[in-house]
């Protein structure tokens, strides 16, 4: 008996139910080399800031704007969630660094 069937069996026997619960997730959309280009402009990010963001190198980001190589689905995700909520969408994922020392003064 695995241990699935043996909770199943446990929870059975004293009479609780369980509920499955069935869920769809939509693969994301595909991204063209100009789209890619043009979520992270309308960031106003850097292409170091965007791979980091993405949680790929640089040089990667770089192959996806020529159209040498193609986004993983997850990185899709974040770009479908870009295109949908614009800046806001990273609210949290990119906070300013507070400015010290006499950079902060000039």
């Amino acid at each position: 008996m695995t241990a699935l069937d043996e909770i199943v069996h446990a929870e059975k026997a004293e009479g609780v139910g369980l509920t499955v619960r069935e869920v769809e997730i939509p693969d994301p959309r595909e991204y063209s080399r100009n789209e890619v280009r043009a979520l992270r402009a309308e960031l106003g990010i850097s292409v170091a800031l965007f791979a980091r963001l993405t949680g790929v190198t640089p040089a990667q980001v770089e192959h996806w704007q020529q159209g040498r190589r193609v986004p993983s689905p997850m990185a899709r995700r974040l770009f479908d969630r870009i295109a949908a909520e614009g800046r806001s969408s990273l609210a949290g994922l990119i906070v300013p660094r507070e400015r010290t020392g006499e950079a902060a003064l000039g």
